[in-house]
């Protein structure tokens, strides 16, 4: 799509929502192709009611602002690391005690397995007394 710059000029636009009136430079360009106007804007500022004089928007230094995210992902990358560590240990807790209750219950398994037996034994013994 071929494009001819055919004018350049500021526009007002008010916004009764946030009683703001933006300042816009529109560009108004001819495509060659179709032979028809395309009309591109851009925000320039926001329109100062006392002065008059336009406040430009836009985005901020690029180098404090990512200085401030990158302090804000390093404070939440160091608590979500000590959280992390804590479950860690709190996992070793719970897996040192469960493994000790597993170790208990193994052992008193095998009194309860050994008591059947000489039960079963003595239930035999007595069976063949009989019979």
């Amino acid at each position: 799509m071929a494009l001819r710059e055919l004018e350049t000029y500021t526009r007002n636009s008010y916004n009764r929502n946030v009683n703001i009136t933006y300042v816009y430079q529109v560009t108004v360009y001819l495509d060659e192709d179709t032979q028809k106007k395309v009309m591109k804007r851009k925000v320039i500022g926001k329109l100062d009611p006392d002065t008059g004089k336009v406040i430009p928007t836009g985005r901020k230094k690029a180098s404090s602002s990512s200085e401030n995210i990158d302090s804000e992902y390093k404070t939440k990358y160091e608590d979500i690391l000590q959280k992390m560590q804590k479950q860690e240990e709190h996992s070793k807790t719970i897996h040192t005690q469960m493994t000790a209750v597993l170790k208990s219950m193994a052992v008193r398994f095998q009194e309860i397995s050994r008591a059947t037996d000489k039960a079963v034994a003595e239930i035999n013994r007595l069976i063949a007394m009989i019979g």
